[in-house]
């Protein structure tokens, strides 16, 4: 079963997004604080991240900057799931080591068929 590391701070977005994962089969590890949910990702190496980018104390942009310097994450897929401000927001977020950027608000379906094509990689 594949890992997700669900990092939002919204409760009723997370609930969401781990109802639509774990109906597709995945175990999910939820954080809402970005600099715990870090240190997770570098302890258990997840096989797939899903980060809203607008986070309290750590954000989004910096957690992605972060987890591509620890060698045991630079190959996880790291999906930015916020809302896009501008698109200088989705520049940022790839820049930042984000491998793609899904809008909120989302289309389940996309957000599924994202999450597996990179855990089918």
């Amino acid at each position: 079963m594949a890992s997700v590391l669900l990092v939002e701070d919204d409760h009723s977005t997370a609930e969401l997004l781990r109802c639509i994962l774990q109906s597709s089969g995945y175990a999910i590890t939820h954080y809402s604080d970005g600099r715990m949910a870090l240190e997770s990702a570098m302890a258990q190496r997840p096989d797939i991240i899903l980060l809203d980018l607008r986070l309290p104390g750590l954000d989004g942009w910096k957690f992605a900057q972060q987890a591509r310097m620890d060698a045991s994450l630079t190959n996880v897929p790291i999906i930015a799931v916020s809302v896009r401000v501008s698109e200088e927001d989705e520049r940022r977020a790839l820049e930042a080591g984000c491998t793609r950027y899904v809008s909120k608000p989302f289309s389940v379906n996309e957000l599924r068929q994202t999450v597996k094509q990179f855990l089918n990689a």
